[in-house]
């Protein structure tokens, strides 16, 4: 076992470095301040074309992210460096993300996420050299230390501009070897499902994910020596994570009940409001306004015990009805 491992590791390290689908994050959802600092690991495990590698996006790669949690759900930003199919680095990246939190089936919490993300591969690199955009939308299940499994589906979309260098042979009257650098276009377009878990500790938590993809690319050389070349493929990505979080500022998060409570109501828990200082009808239990009791102090209205009406004015003072000592009920005005 001791003598396999490492074997296998570095059969992975040369198989890997294809095409990215996956980036890993915390599923928990985040307090109003709240930071979380990760560091995560993805590496192609199979199902991939070799093609993949010429998009300029690279599949095995590592990640320092940080994420901050605000009123709507996070935003944040990550960077790194990976491999394109060599066993040294040449590829890196940097991005942003924005994730929103959503309460869906039966009120469950899940977050709709945007990442894009902008690679640069130097000129050293012989599966091609120069940039891509990839954006990764998606919509994820929530964690918590109850629930530590999630899942859902995400898009895949990459734009690459790059150069690959080729040399080619004329046989004349000498043999001549010539290089050059043939431009070319790499777009892909795909979709996925993905799955994982995340175990929470004190301040930390750790997730191992599981990502596949079906991918559909486009390549268009800007040569003569080459045609257009259209292919697709699934791609299979396991990935492992570790969070650091840092609460910060009120760490107030709208729970599952809350949201429930205020949705059915229809109303945001910033718009609900204080009745503490409201007058009901004792008949309706409708609140009365203020312009309908004719006194700008809510407070002050006395009611008339008979109908429940309010009593407007000094002159009405005199109607209040009278009691009887003995009996209890009250004694109108006529009657005395």
């Amino acid at each position: 076992m001791r003598v396999f491992a490492p074997f296998f590791t570095l059969i992975l390290l040369l198989y890997s470095g294809c095409y990215n689908n996956a980036h890993v994050r915390t599923q928990k959802m985040l307090g109003v301040g709240e930071k979380v600092y990760s560091g995560s690991g993805s590496l192609n495990l199979g199902g991939q074309d070799g093609t993949f590698g010429y998009t300029g996006v690279p599949g095995f790669r590592a990640e320092l992210s940080l994420l901050k949690g605000t009123n709507f759900g996070e935003i944040g930003f990550w960077g790194g460096a990976g491999l394109l199919g060599e066993s040294i680095i040449n590829s890196y990246f940097g991005g942003g993300e924005v994730r929103k939190n959503l309460y869906l089936i039966d009120y469950s919490p899940f977050k709709l996420g945007f990442q894009g993300e902008f690679n640069f591969t130097p000129k050293s690199n012989y599966r091609g050299f120069g940039s891509s955009i990839q954006i990764r939308p998606s919509l994820i299940s929530c964690t918590n230390k109850s629930d530590a499994f999630y899942g859902g589906i995400f898009g895949l979309f990459s734009l690459s501009s790059l150069k690959k260098e080729e040399y080619f042979y004329e046989w004349d009257t000498a043999f001549l070897e010539t290089k050059e650098s043939i431009p070319y276009t790499h777009n892909t377009v795909g979709i996925g499902l993905t799955s994982g878990f995340e175990l929470f500790a004190s301040k930390n938590s750790i997730q191992i994910q599981m990502d596949i993809s079906y991918i559909k690319g486009f390549i268009n050389p800007q040569s003569s020596h080459y045609l257009k070349h259209n292919y697709n493929g699934l791609i299979v990505t396991g990935s492992v994570g570790m969070n650091i979080f840092k609460p910060n500022g009120s760490g107030k998060v709208i729970r599952r009940t809350e949201y429930k409570t205020n949705q059915s109501r229809n109303l945001h828990p910033e718009k609900l409001q204080d009745t503490s200082k409201l007058i009901f009808d004792p008949e309706s239990g409708k609140i009365i306004k203020p312009s309908k009791l004719g006194a700008t102090d809510s407070s002050s209205v006395q009611f008339d015990p008979e109908t429940g009406l309010p009593i407007e004015g000094e002159d009405n003072k005199e109607k209040q009805p009278m009691f009887d000592p003995e009996t209890g009920k009250p004694i109108s005005i006529m009657e005395k």
